[in-house]
């Protein structure tokens, strides 16, 4: 990797680092807890402006492009729902992908023999939705987090020690709920764009039957959620926590990822 795109890597994983620790000192009441979420949310801010540059510089992966969405739709969360808190988690979680990337992304997400330009547009449809779909779960799990740590404060009667900031229940839920319906549009998009692409490409050495099945299982997964909510009106503690099952599952598939082991299906 040449030297600019080694330096906007590590300026990247600097900043978000970086934001990962004040958010945590941010998300206690003290004196200084507004200026270090504040100085949190530049450091994410400057971050996901420093990953966006990467694609410009030829440094792209599904991994890349999955920080740049991860970031972009926290900066809107925080600006509509005022979820700046998110931030506590999303830091670390986009670290992390950053640091899986930069020692396992791969420069081809398929082996493919000759294909048609036709093919080509569906694969980008089915990476781009599959992480748009993952961002999305990624941002519900922050939710959940915060949903599920505001529940336990207030059975044990001490919300004065969340941070002014913390968003109301109500806040939580609906944005919970928001947030997974648009990742559940979004991995439905990458299911049937990927059956497409495995119907219609000359695919070599591929073997793709774990991971197909992995996906299906974690798509019905979140369909589970959405019904359960929509018909059996589940409280919003028990979607939350199901949606950090669904997020477990999704990661481990490494579902619209570029860094998997050699599966010969990257995304």
């Amino acid at each position: 990797m040449p030297p600019l795109e080694i330096m906007l890597l590590v300026f990247s994983l600097f900043f978000f680092l970086a934001s990962s620790g004040l958010f945590v000192g941010g998300f206690h009441p003290s004196q200084r807890a507004n200026l270090l979420s504040r100085l949190a949310q530049m450091g994410f801010v400057a971050g996901t402006l420093t990953v966006t540059l990467m694609p410009f510089f030829n440094v792209s992966s599904s991994g890349i492009w999955l920080c740049i969405v991860l970031g972009w739709l926290s900066i809107i969360a925080w600006r509509f729902w005022n979820l700046g808190l998110i931030g506590t988690f999303m830091s670390p979680i986009v670290s992390l992908i950053l640091l899986l990337d930069s020692f396992f992304a791969t420069n081809s997400f398929y082996a493919f023999g000759s294909m048609p330009a036709s093919d080509w547009f569906s694969i980008k449809i089915h990476i781009g939705s599959a992480v748009i779909g993952q961002a999305f779960a990624a941002i519900a799990c922050s939710i959940s987090l915060l949903l599920l740590w505001q529940e336990r404060k207030l059975k044990s009667r001490d919300l004065i020690s969340l941070p002014s900031s913390y968003p109301a229940m109500k806040t939580l839920a609906s944005s919970l709920s928001t947030t997974l319906w648009i990742g559940f549009t979004f991995i439905t998009i990458s299911l049937i764009t990927g059956a497409i692409v495995v119907k219609t490409s000359h695919v070599t050495a591929i073997s793709l039957t774990p991971k197909i099945a992995w996906a299906i299982m974690v798509w019905a997964w979140y369909l589970s959620i959405l019904v359960l909510a929509k018909i059996l009106s589940y409280r919003p503690h028990k979607i939350a926590r199901m949606s950090l099952v669904g997020f477990a599952l999704l990661a481990l598939s490494w579902f619209g990822m570029a860094f998997t082991w050699n599966w010969g299906y990257g995304s």
